[in-house]
């Protein structure tokens, strides 16, 4: 659209980053559907960014979105201004068949405050912490106690639909834990169990003539790995866990995947599994609590905007898992160099750990000090280089913040051409990046 010598045109999200055009002012619609990391790197590469997104509707909600996206703009952008929209567009305002939808599928629910002050919060053990199972029977008998549930889990998720409620209460699959604090319903964990399907089933599965409902991480697995005893046992699927605002980063779900995990060995459970919108931060948190990856997604989901990384904990001995893993271990590389080349480098780092370590061979070690000399560069040690950054990235701490970093990840995991290098990272061009890359490796040289 060309209006008196201006000009405003669509581009995706992820052309946006690679290409990095100049623009005056960026304008991001629907921004819940956007991964945090891309929208970081929206708000590093442009001064002046306008973002929009919906926060409550009657297709879920949006709120842990913005408590997130709030956190990430009080850290990056702290002169930032918020604008909330509250008028209906298309009913009047205070409609009274909006308030009823809204009251019955709980979609008016707001956390409550807790009762405890912050020193208490902040004080909270985890042994004062009590986790019960919670029954369908126990849901509805117990309007209260499902509200809490149900305003933890909208604060907690973005797209939480009045379907998710219905399952809570009509699925005989679904399994319910939560944990509680003086009263107070603090974290919760919502579990699907999948599998103990029989091998004509099975086959006919990993075949691809039959799809099951209900059994969506099991089948996906089995297909993924061709092997039809994935469906002979019992799965349990991490579909939700959720902590309250005021409780996290204190180990409450850890302690819930533990009781899960006690739980599941009790009857007879062959493993745990999730899969999730990879992030950073999530994929550290499941990585931490044993779970080992088996499938990473080609697309990035609707929902989250994010790649979905599938991945399992063992209960018992499974050596369809440890093909599993080698399968994974091999694949990625390749992946990031083709179908995920565009895949945000902090979540590259996290997933990095999660790899096999492969010894650094003494020809590729000389390369190395080949590069750090100066006599060699960059491009003709692209494999000497991804083999050190497996060993290198696993001595690193949590949240790596370092350019030259992000550039050699980008240029020796990802792939990416020298020009898209230095757009994306303001550089003069590949002699200022190369120079960064042979800087970042002699510093970080592990034998000295």
């Amino acid at each position: 659209m060309h209006y008196h010598g201006s000009e405003i045109r669509f581009i995706a999200p992820d052309t946006l980053l690679q290409e990095a055009p100049l623009a005056d002012l960026l304008l991001i619609d629907e921004a819940a559907a956007i991964p945090l990391p891309m929208l970081s790197q929206c708000l590093n590469q442009y001064s002046r960014v306008a973002i929009a997104t919906t926060e409550h509707g009657y297709e879920g909600t949006g709120r842990a979105f913005t408590i997130r996206l709030k956190q990430l703009l009080e850290t990056e952008q702290p002169q930032w201004r918020a604008l909330r929209l509250t008028a209906p567009m298309r009913w009047a305002d205070n409609d009274p068949v909006e308030r009823a939808l809204n009251s019955l599928f709980l979609l008016d629910l707001e956390q409550s405050e807790s009762m405890s002050s912050d020193d208490e919060r902040h004080a909270v053990k985890l042994n004062n912490i009590v986790v019960q199972r919670l029954s369908p029977s126990q849901l509805l008998s117990d309007e209260p106690l499902l509200r809490s549930l149900f305003a933890l889990l909208l604060a907690a998720h973005y797209q939480t639909s009045p379907n998710d409620l219905a399952r809570l209460l009509d699925d005989d699959s679904i399994i319910v834990w939560v944990g509680s604090v003086a009263g107070e319903l603090v974290s919760a964990c919502v579990i699907n169990e999948e599998c103990r399907l029989n091998a004509e089933l099975s086959d006919a599965v990993v075949a691809g003539q039959r799809r099951l409902k209900g059994h969506l991480l099991s089948q996906s697995l089995a297909s993924h790995v061709g092997k039809p005893e994935i469906l002979h046992d019992s799965l349990w699927r991490v579909e939700r866990i959720a902590v309250s605002e005021s409780y996290r980063q204190q180990g409450l779900g850890q302690q819930l995947i533990d009781v899960v995990t006690d739980e599941a060995a009790k009857v007879d459970v062959s493993c745990i599994g999730v899969s999730f919108g990879a992030t950073a931060r999530l994929s550290r948190f499941w990585f931490k609590q044993g779970f080992e990856p088996i499938k990473l997604g080609l697309k990035r989901d609707q929902a989250s905007g994010c790649y979905s990384l599938q991945m399992v904990k063992p209960l018992k001995p499974l050596a369809w898992l440890t093909d599993g893993v080698e399968l994974f271990g091999h694949s990625l590389p390749v992946q990031w160099l083709t179908t995920h080349q565009i895949m945000e480098v902090d979540i590259v780092l996290a997933m990095m750990r999660g790899l096999p370590d492969k010894p650094l061979i003494d020809s590729m070690d000389q390369q190395i000090r080949g590069l750090m000399a100066g006599g060699v560069g960059v491009d003709a040690s692209l494999a000497s280089l991804q083999m050190w950054l497996r060993q290198h990235v696993k001595a690193l701490p949590s949240h790596p913040d370092d350019k030259a970093l992000y550039v050699l990840v980008s240029r020796v995991i990802l792939g990416h051409t020298w020009s898209t290098v230095c757009a994306r990272y303001r550089l003069t061009g590949k002699k200022q990046a190369e120079a960064m890359i042979r800087h970042y490796v002699t510093r970080h040289d592990v034998s000295e």
